[in-house]
């Protein structure tokens, strides 16, 4: 088992997946040092793990989910009080410790690999989320011409599972169950 370090931000009420991007406010000054740690001196790379309970303004580990994402930082735009950062998620990653850095916070985390599964399911439940999201587009939100062009042209269901969840209107717990998911077609 390999462990890596990164700066930790902890997310309030957002699941970010591999191969996602989202743009979050980064406000707290624990979380704006983990930021510009992980650009000074982490390669951009960090990670993003939620809170259990919004309101908790100094999260320990225990109140934090114990899988989050790592993510590279795409852009970010300073303003007074607060960062608003661009993050793309990279790989699932479980927590392993919590480190209180000179610089920011860090996680030594594990990386998470996907388990690919029966490769026959997996190409029949591509089929019938293309087909449900192509009927869907246009009377749902949630439900980009984006996705259903990108699934026209043949993302696999690892892609394709992280991508059709990030769009969905689900509660945290749901997107956080989800995010611990390994098994592609389970997801």
């Amino acid at each position: 088992m390999e462990l890596n370090t990164y700066p930790l931000v902890c997310t309030r009420g957002v699941v970010l997946y591999p191969n996602q991007e989202i743009v979050i406010d980064v406000g707290r000054d624990n979380s704006v040092h983990a930021v510009e740690n992980a650009q000074d001196n982490y390669d951009k790379k960090i990670c993003l793990f939620s809170q259990k309970e919004l309101e908790q303004e100094n999260p320990a580990t225990e109140d934090i989910y114990s899988v989050g994402t790592l993510c590279e930082i795409r852009h970010i735009r300073r303003f007074d009080n607060f960062l608003r950062v661009k993050f793309r998620g990279i790989k699932r990653v479980k927590l392993n410790k919590w480190i209180n850095g000179s610089l920011s916070d860090l996680v030594e985390v594990e990386i998470l690999e996907s388990e690919k599964q029966d490769t026959v399911e997996e190409e029949a439940l591509i089929r019938m989320i293309a087909d449900e999201l192509d009927r869907m587009q246009g009377q749902d939100r949630f439900v980009t011409k984006e996705i259903v062009m990108e699934i026209s042209k043949g993302m696999g269901g690892e892609f394709l599972s992280d991508k059709a969840v990030q769009g969905l209107p689900l509660d945290l717990e749901r997107k956080q169950k989800y995010l611990e998911t390994l098994g592609v077609n389970d997801r």
